[in-house]
């Protein structure tokens, strides 16, 4: 008798979905701020975020 899966799967997509969205959050949100930064004639500072 075969065992089926406890999943099929759908829950690892979704928590890959969230990785990849919080990355891309992330990322995007280091680019706003070194462009604003930029723009001002600055740069960020380790650690240092509005």
């Amino acid at each position: 008798m075969k065992s089926r899966p406890v999943s099929n799967g759908t829950s690892g997509n979704v928590v890959l979905t969230l990785i990849g969205w919080a990355a891309w959050a992330a990322f995007t949100g280091s680019v706003l701020l070194e462009t604003v930064a930029l723009l001002r004639g600055r740069s960020l500072q380790r650690g240092q975020y509005p």
